[in-house]
């Protein structure tokens, strides 16, 4: 069977992706979709992911829009935006086209949303070029996706604004959307494309993670479910396999005195938790036994491995009462069936060690304030936020923010009123 694959890109580069991609033998099957916007292109996503193994698209601002948006299948998703060697060899052949262009005056659009040092020179500063890219590499991380919708306009103004200033000479344009514009005013521009070196680098790594992506799919996953007796665990044996029947999925049980184990596969999983957002099977149990049972999901890359993060999923279960799921990676995700649900990674880096040495706290702690901020969207956390996620009191909460702040890890940034006689609520700065 052929490794299916769409590309969604840019006009201006359909016909070069089209010309490269057609040298390929026949057990790769490409199909290039043009996106208008970049809300345009989750909608194309959405619409193809059950259709296809991977996607490639045009940068990590595409590649935003897919993630943030309101995913129904999972795919892997590569991008094959500008390597820096491209960007490199765009800014040579401008000046060996013409060795008197004004680097002062040549303009990279996707700089202007992230620093005021947006011309071609100062790009090439070497102690400025780091400062740029960490500032890039923020941008993207924090990205909002209704940011992603304006950011278009944004740049069309800032650029017409510039152009009747009489400040910029030329645009080095990855934003194809605003060619149009470009062209309507007659800014000059050049719209660089990745090297064949580079888009086969991309496409190397897609098919990889493709592979890894449907061995995963066969991974074992063992839903543990915790009863109060012998006469309800056989209950909830009876129950959940007629739903997990109903879907049509193959299953293996164990039923041990005090819980019972179902064994699917990941990607039977993926289906009965709705990519690992609900305990379906949780709402079921309550409609049947008239009351609630927190469920323990774990996924393992063999059988044993599956059942020792069930366990560890089932611990936190009790603790929090409500469900959790442990994968493969020992990733924590929960609580299912919540707006507070976060992932937990359990990657572990030294930067995590060294924070959490310095603010006396837990590396889990570190681990869970930093999935807190990336699931917010936002480093900006309150002492009610984090209590909240944590399922902990004020006061320690408090503690973990206070710690931050005397390690150097958070600051203070403002107050803001909470519309009652009490003290206003403190917003704390996250630095990492």
């Amino acid at each position: 069977m052929k490794t299916k694959i769409m590309i969604i890109s840019s006009e201006y580069l359909k016909k070069y992706l089209e010309n490269f991609f057609k040298e390929f033998n026949s057990s790769l099957e490409f199909n290039i979709q043009v996106y208008e916007n970049f809300s345009h292109i989750s909608q194309i996503y959405n619409e193809n992911a059950k259709y296809y193994d991977g996607f490639l698209v045009t940068g990590k601002i595409a590649k935003q829009a897919i993630l943030k948006n309101q995913i129904k299948v999972l795919k892997p998703i590569e991008t094959f935006q500008l390597s820096l060697s491209d960007v490199y060899r765009t800014i040579i052949d401008l000046l060996m086209e013409n060795r008197n262009i004004d680097l002062k005056r040549v303009f990279f659009d996707f700089l202007i949303p992230i620093s005021e040092d947006i011309s071609v020179e100062s790009f090439l500063k070497k102690d400025k070029y780091q400062k740029l890219n960490e500032k890039m590499n923020n941008w993207f991380e924090n990205l909002d996706l209704d940011h992603t919708i304006i950011i278009e306009e944004n740049l069309k103004r800032e650029i017409l604004h510039l152009w009747k200033l009489k400040t910029v000479d030329m645009i080095i344009c990855q934003f194809s959307s605003i060619i149009p514009t470009l062209k309507e005013y007659g800014i000059p521009f050049v719209y660089p494309l990745p090297s064949k070196e580079h888009l086969m680098d991309t496409l190397d790594n897609l098919i990889y993670e493709i592979k890894l992506d449907k061995m995963k799919n066969n991974y074992p996953a063992v839903i543990r479910i915790e009863t109060k007796s012998a006469l309800e665990n056989k209950k909830v044996e009876n129950i959940v396999k007629k739903y997990l029947a109903n879907l049509v999925i193959d299953f293996n049980y164990d039923n041990e005195k005090e819980f019972v184990d179902f064994i699917v596969t990941h990607k039977n999983l993926e289906k009965i938790t709705d990519h690992f957002k609900s305990s379906i099977i949780s709402s079921v149990l309550e409609r049947e036994l008239g009351h609630s049972i927190p469920i323990a999901y774990g996924i393992g890359t063999d059988f044993s491995n599956a059942v020792i993060n069930s366990e560890i999923a089932r611990k936190e279960a009790i603790h929090r009462k409500e469900s959790f799921i442990v994968d493969e990676n020992k990733n924590l995700i929960g609580p299912l069936d919540s707006k507070y649900r976060i992932v937990v990674e359990n990657a572990m880096d030294e930067n995590i060690i060294k924070i959490a040495d310095e603010s006396k706290l837990s590396t889990n702690t570190i681990q869970k304030l930093i999935a807190l901020t990336e699931a917010n969207n936002s480093k900006t956390l309150t002492s009610s936020l984090i209590a909240v996620h944590f399922d902990t009191g004020k006061r320690n909460a408090n503690r973990i923010l206070q710690n931050l702040v005397q390690s150097g890890y958070a600051t203070i940034t403002s107050e803001k009123s909470n519309n009652t006689k009490g003290r206003p609520i403190k917003l704390y700065k996250i630095h990492f």
